[in-house]
């Protein structure tokens, strides 16, 4: 059987999408590396301007960005996000009483870090397909930044008016490939999990998180010339185009 049959299209009713090299491709812009020192001269500019004290970019990225993405192994070990603020309240103590300042520089960081990620080249026309079948849409990610980050750069590239709902891991306390996080956002759209497609592009996250959610899995390889399914995949695509395809 073809495998675009394995899934009852007919009775999907939501599709979701993981964020990070799905809905935008997060591999473009310098590498990791340039990415932090850009942010720490831009944090080193707020910093001065927003609290009064000053810093190197040097020091920012010794203090604050270094023991961050020192981190990021704990949260697949905790199965949670770190939260920003003890990072940056270590680097700079006197933030601590300036929460509105914090935060200011938290979403500079972000924004910074991100601006570089542009959606798919196909995605809008499959957003338009979607919505045109009355088909609700949501994203589910593990993300490293506050919410307010991805939804004001879903916002810019004026995406939000074809996305129903948005669950990251920053702010669920949860993270792929734990079930629950897909479950309830299957439930804050509405649906059952055995009306729901979930599109991602790692196995052993996105895939692994579908089948145990009960959920359809579609794995996303736009770079990937082997059509063969992994196990966990129902459909594998090099396109969105593929899927539409599907839908029409």
């Amino acid at each position: 059987m073809p495998a675009e049959y394995v899934i009852p299209w007919k009775k999907i009713r939501a599709v979701c999408f993981d964020r990070g090299n799905v809905t935008h491709n997060c591999r473009l812009g310098p590498a990791t590396r340039e990415k932090d020192r850009i942010a720490a001269l831009a944090l080193a500019q707020h910093l001065q301007h927003l609290t009064g004290q000053g810093s190197t970019p040097e020091a920012i990225q010794a203090n604050l960005l270094t023991p961050w993405r020192a981190s990021f192994a704990q949260r697949r070990e905790r199965g949670h996000e770190l939260p920003l603020e003890p990072f940056f309240i270590r680097a700079f103590p006197e933030l601590k009483d300036k929460p509105n300042q914090l935060q200011e520089l938290i979403s500079i960081l972000g924004a910074t870090l991100i601006q570089w990620d542009q959606p798919a080249p196909d995605l809008l026309p499959l957003l338009k397909t979607l919505k045109k079948a009355d088909l609700q849409v949501g994203i589910v990610s593990n993300t490293i930044l506050p919410d307010r980050v991805y939804l004001h750069k879903y916002q810019s590239d004026q995406l939000t008016s074809m996305i129903d709902h948005y669950l990251f891991s920053y702010s669920q306390g949860l993270r792929k490939p734990e079930p629950e996080i897909l479950i309830r956002a299957c439930a804050q759209l509405g649906v059952s999990p055995q009306e729901t497609v979930m599109i991602g592009d790692q196995e052993e996250v996105d895939l692994r998180c579908a089948r145990e959610a009960g959920v359809y899995a579609v794995l996303y390889r736009p770079e990937n010339t082997n059509k063969a399914h992994p196990n966990q995949a129902d459909l594998i695509i090099q396109s969105f185009a593929e899927l539409e395809a599907c839908l029409t």
